[in-house]
Order: C-alpha cells, then sequence, then structure tokens
C-alpha cells in the first residue's frame, strides 16, 4: 500500500442542538427528539433516529410539521405525537410523509402521554386535561382541573392518569379527579411546580418537582409514602427503568431511586454524564437515553456515555471545498492552497481554508438532505417544501457566487452524480433530474418499503442503494428498474467504491464488545447479489473493542472504517491489506475519548482529511423564565 497522508483540520464548525423532549418506541427502537428554532418556533422540528444497537444513534429523517412551537412528542401506538403551543397536535409517522394536524383547544399543550396504542392523554394552558383518540382523529372527553391552576406534565397506568400541576398532583380516573395530592411550598411565596410525574407500578406514583423532591405516593388512597430529596435544583424530567425512579434536571445528575420495602425509597445509583440541564429521559431495553441543554445525547447502563453519531453524514467534500450542514443552512469552507513543507517535516498550507459563505434554504425552512458533487461546482439542497440545485463558483478562493439551475419536489435523500441529481421522496420513490435542464424521470417507486435515510450511487450512475426505516437495504437498477433487496442486519450505512463493488456496514446490538466472530462489514457485487466477503472488527482493527459507526469511499476503490473513537482503517483495493488503525483521541485519563466529533473523508487517492468538528457553547436560559414567564 503507498504511503498515506493524513491532513487534519480544526476550523470546521457545526451547529450545536439541544433537545427539548424526547420519546423511544419500544419495539421498533426509533427515537424522536424535538429541536428548538431560536429565530422562529414554526421552525422547531422532530429528528428521528435508529438506537436499536443501544450504543449509536442513527439519522434517519427530519418530520416538520410547520404548526408553531413544539412543546411535547410520545409514541401512541406506531404514531408519533407532538404537541403545540397553538392548542393543535400533529401525527406523524415514522415510515412515511403522512402528517395530520388536529385542533384540540386555544390554548397551548405543555406536555402529553399515551394511554395505549390508540388513546394520548394531553394537558393545556387552560388547566384542562383531554382524551384524545388516533380512531376518532379528535378529543373524546376533556376535564377541567381548575381556573387558577397551572398544569405542567402528565402520565398514565391502564385507566389511571397522573397530572402534575402548582401545588398539586391530581389522579384523574373515568375522568374525573379521584384524588389531590398537595405538594408543600420550600419558601411561602414560591409555589412548587411539579415538573414531572411517572408511575412506579399500578399503585405508586412519582413525582418530581421544583424543591429538587422525588415524591412517592398511594395513587389509589393518595396517601403520601415518601420524600427523596435527590437534587439541588428542579427535577424536569422521571423516567422508569429496570424498576427504579430515575431524575435529573437543572441539576443534571441522573439519580436512580430504588424501592426497598413498604414506604422505604433509597438512593442507589448517581450518573454523572451531562453537563447542563437535562431537560428529556426516556426508557428503551434496559437503557436511560437522556438531553437537554448540552449538544450529546447520554446513555446510561452501568455508567453514563455519550450516544454514538456518524459525525460523517454532517460533512461532504468536493473539489476544493467543504459543506457541512445545520438546521436550515449548509455552511461552505475552501480547502486552503500552497502547501509547504518545515524543517519537522510537517507540511502547512501559505493560504489557509477560508470560511466562504452560508447557504439558507429557500425562506429558512428546515433542511432534509444535502449534497455537493465530486468537483465542488453543484450544491444541492432539499428543504422541506423543495429541493434546489445551485452552481457554484468560487473567485481567487475568497468569494463565492451562486445561481440556481433547477428546482423539484423536497426530497429525504439525495446524490449528485455526473450531470445528474438522484433523490428519493414518500415510502419510497426514487427520481433522476437533470441538473442541466431540470427533466426529472421516476425510475421506481416501490411502496411500503418505509422511507429512505441513506442513498448512495454508483460512479456509473447505473447502480442506486437506499437504507430505508425499515432497516433494508435495496440495490436498484436504474436501466432495468429493478429493486434487489440484501441480506443484512441492522444496516447503518452503504456506499459504492469507483471499482464494482458495494459495501454495507452493520452494528452489533448491546455495550457489550462484539464478538470476534461477529460480522460487521460486507462486500457486495455493486449490482447486489450474494455477498463477496465479509469483516468483523477484530479482522478490521486488529484487537477487540472497536465499534465501527461509519464508512466513506474513496479514488482506486478503496475504503475508509471509522470507529466511535475516532480511530480509522484504511483498506486497498486488493481487500488483502488495512492500513491503520489511526488517529486515536486520547483523554488526560489515558482512556479513548469516544465524544469527540470527526469526519473522515477522502481528499485524494493517498490523502485523508481528518475534520475535527467543533460547536459553539449552548445558551441556556432559565428554565422556568423561558417557558412560562414566572418568576
Amino acid at each position: 500500500m503507498e504511503e498515506i497522508e493524513v491532513e487534519n483540520r480544526k476550523d470546521i464548525r457545526i451547529e450545536g442542538k439541544t433537545v427539548h423532549a424526547m420519546a423511544i418506541h419500544q419495539g421498533m427502537g426509533k427515537l424522536v427528539v424535538t429541536r428548538k428554532n431560536e429565530e422562529s418556533s414554526s421552525g422547531d422540528v422532530i429528528e428521528q433516529y435508529n438506537v436499536l444497537c443501544g450504543w449509536i444513534s442513527v439519522y434517519e429523517k427530519i418530520i416538520c410539521p410547520n404548526n408553531g412551537g413544539i412543546e411535547s412528542v410520545s409514541f401512541v401506538g406506531d404514531r408519533i405525537l407532538c404537541t403545540h403551543l397553538n392548542g393543535s397536535i400533529t401525527l406523524a409517522d415514522p415510515h412515511s410523509d403522512f402528517m395530520r394536524r388536529v385542533q384540540i383547544c386555544p390554548s397551548p399543550l405543555w406536555s402529553s402521554c399515551a394511554i395505549d396504542s390508540t388513546h394520548a392523554a394531553l394537558v393545556s394552558h387552560s388547566a384542562a386535561l383531554y382524551v384524545f383518540s388516533l380512531e376518532e382523529s379528535a378529543a373524546i372527553s376533556n376535564l377541567t382541573l381548575g381556573v387558577d391552576q397551572r398544569l405542567f406534565s402528565v402520565c398514565s397506568r391502564k385507566d389511571v392518569i397522573a397530572v402534575g400541576a402548582m401545588d398539586s398532583v391530581y389522579v384523574v380516573k373515568n375522568n374525573t379527579v379521584a384524588h389531590k395530592l398537595v405538594v408543600p411550598r420550600k419558601e411561602k411565596r414560591l409555589p412548587t411546580i411539579v415538573w414531572s410525574c411517572c408511575f412506579f407500578n399500578d399503585v405508586i406514583l412519582a413525582c418530581g418537582d421544583s424543591r429538587g423532591v422525588v415524591s412517592f405516593w398511594n395513587s389509589q388512597n393518595g396517601a403520601l409514602l415518601a420524600n427523596v430529596e435527590s437534587h439541588q435544583s428542579e427535577i424536569l424530567c422521571l423516567v422508569l427503568c429496570e424498576g427504579r425512579i430515575h431524575a435529573a434536571g437543572v441539576d443534571p445528575r441522573i439519580i436512580s431511586i430504588k424501592h426497598i420495602a413498604g414506604n422505604d425509597f433509597r438512593i442507589v445509583q448517581q450518573r454523572n454524564g451531562p453537563m447542563r440541564d437535562v431537560r428529556a429521559m426516556a426508557c428503551f431495553d434496559d437503557k436511560v437515553y437522556a438531553a437537554g441543554e448540552d449538544h450529546e445525547i447520554y446513555v446510561a447502563k452501568s455508567g453514563c456515555q455519550v450516544l454514538a453519531t456518524q459525525w460523517n453524514k454532517l460533512l461532504c467534500l468536493g473539489g476544493s471545498l467543504a459543506m457541512c450542514r445545520g438546521q436550515n443552512f449548509v455552511d461552505i469552507w475552501t480547502s486552503g492552497a500552497g502547501e509547504q513543507t518545515t524543517s519537522s517535516g510537517e507540511v502547512i498550507v501559505a493560504r489557509q481554508p477560508v470560511y466562504l459563505a452560508r447557504v439558507y434554504c429557500p425562506e429558512k425552512l428546515p433542511l432534509v438532505a444535502c449534497d455537493l458533487s465530486a468537483d465542488g461546482r453543484l450544491l444541492a439542497i432539499s428543504s422541506t417544501d423543495s429541493t434546489t440545485v445551485y452552481q457554484l463558483n468560487v473567485k481567487n478562493g475568497e468569494k463565492a457566487s451562486l445561481r440556481a439551475r433547477c428546482s423539484n419536489r423536497p426530497a429525504s435523500a439525495l446524490k449528485i452524480v455526473g450531470n445528474c441529481l438522484y433523490m428519493t421522496i414518500g415510502d419510497f420513490e426514487l427520481w433522476r433530474v437533470s441538473t442541466k435542464d431540470g427533466e426529472t424521470v421516476r425510475v421506481l417507486e416501490q411502496n411500503g418499503c418505509g422511507g429512505v435515510t441513506q442513498l448512495a450511487v454508483s460512479p456509473c450512475g447505473r447502480f442506486v442503494a437506499v437504507l430505508t426505516t425499515r432497516l433494508q437495504v435495496f440495490v436498484i437498477d436504474v436501466k432495468t428498474k429493478e429493486s434487489l433487496l440484501l441480506r443484512v442486519s441492522l444496516p447503518i450505512d452503504v456506499t459504492f467504491t469507483d471499482g464494482d463493488s458495494l459495501f454495507v456496514l452493520c452494528a452489533t446490538p448491546g455495550f457489550s464488545e462484539p464478538s470476534a466472530n461477529a460480522k460487521v462489514l460486507f462486500e457486495f457485487p455493486k449490482s447486489g447479489g450474494a455477498e463477496r466477503r465479509s469483516a468483523s472488527m477484530v479482522d478490521l482493527f486488529g484487537a477487540t473493542g472497536y465499534r465501527a459507526v461509519s464508512i466513506s469511499a474513496g479514488p482506486n476503490d478503496q475504503l475508509l472504517v471509522v470507529a466511535s473513537d475516532g480511530q480509522w482503517v484504511l483498506i486497498d483495493k486488493t481487500r488483502s491489506s488495512v492500513y491503520g488503525p489511526v488517529g486515536a483521541q486520547t483523554a488526560p485519563n489515558g482512556r479513548l475519548n469516544a465524544t469527540v466529533p470527526k469526519a473522515l473523508h477522502f481528499r485524494s487517492q493517498n490523502r485523508v482529511c481528518s475534520c475535527r468538528l467543533q460547536a459553539s457553547e449552548p445558551s441556556t436560559a432559565p428554565f422556568k423564565l423561558k417557558k412560562f414567564g414566572q418568576q
């Protein structure tokens, strides 16, 4: 194998993302999180990820209700339900473009939860509890809990609903208040707000409040069982996992409380991971997922670690340009020019990389998908409303100008190859658009297979590989318009090389080290069919303890495999030799650091560009002032 050069960059910045609410579907392993748009609440979006493996979140799609600010999200059956500031809800489907808006009341809906697979409970700013039916697509009952009351949280267990309010918790059964549980104040003039509530079992109800106290109640007779002072500040979320109540909030420690016996509840574990407010938590596969004002999502099992992410998907290189995606824009940088070698042997550039431009989606709508052509001359951006292809003209490496070439319907995924734009829509259709005259051809319609999360196109343009929300990989022959399903389990990435190979990267479930015999990387002919060869993590990295998160194809039929800790290996065209692992990120304690956002792509045949992506610090506003305007 020829000598490989590594180009290290630290100039590219990414947009920090915080989480307002989250939910996980226990059967499908779909994680949905809400992202707030600081410029306009109408731009609030829901991002969907696949977390079936537990240790990695694989981005799948963006859902944009375009219906005002989003306050909560939950799964009701197989539907995603989110509540809005304008008193309406939006229903969405994890696998298609289905979306329905239903007006419930004229005031904001602060919280929601599933009662069963067809009903949800909603609480409003006007102190009303609503029960919504999916089958009737309407609220089938409502209950007013007091004109001078404020409702903040809701949870349910079978036919019992608990509502967290100011200085109290309401236990509702058969649309009537069975018990009003009074929560004392810490200070006479400062009301106690019950930010979260969660049923421990059929009888015991847990509530987290603004005092930093978790209260346990008997929901059948209204008796207080115990108070556990677990936090130094407000508890914003509770979740039941592995028979324990887990609490977190403005004090970001994740505290686990166990029921010992009778009225004895004790703190049995404390997990330190999040550094800022934890606003939402969810449980999946006996693991706690927590997120909030930090950029990362944390997953807690025996300890607490950052949920791995495919950072490669945020960055795209083309020609002398680099493109990074944001919430409703893409940022473009140059790559520098004029290389010089220093006396110590390091190569530096005479002209440093330059930040060229920020290109917004039309009307600043949320960005769904984007791509940069291999030569850096074409840029494709798909928002929630349309897809636009621009021609990029860069002068003297310092100024950039844009000219719209063509526009089309919105796409879930897209890829530029030559003078063609390949794009997928719905559930799912594959389209080919000419970037010269805008001519559009539908290549294939394959309904019921799920939305497309990733799209790869062979350099010749004849074969297309898609990864869907149903975790299936299809190879499509553009000429014959036929598709072939590949036999793989838990696929997370797919790419073509410039030879005749298609690679699919799969993940192993669970936090334990993958077996030395567990195959994760599969090579297929670019037309699909039976696999040619496969490799385990030990085959790739030479040792256990590694987990691959993404793959990237390069010139001369090469392949780059990136691990969750930032290390990578290079596989040559013979498939007989592996270069690496390279690029370990070591923390001060000597352990590998899995939290450093890194993206790795080929710059040329013998050069790999390693970009350390840096995000700005989140701006944390006081929780109550920001949401409710109370002191």
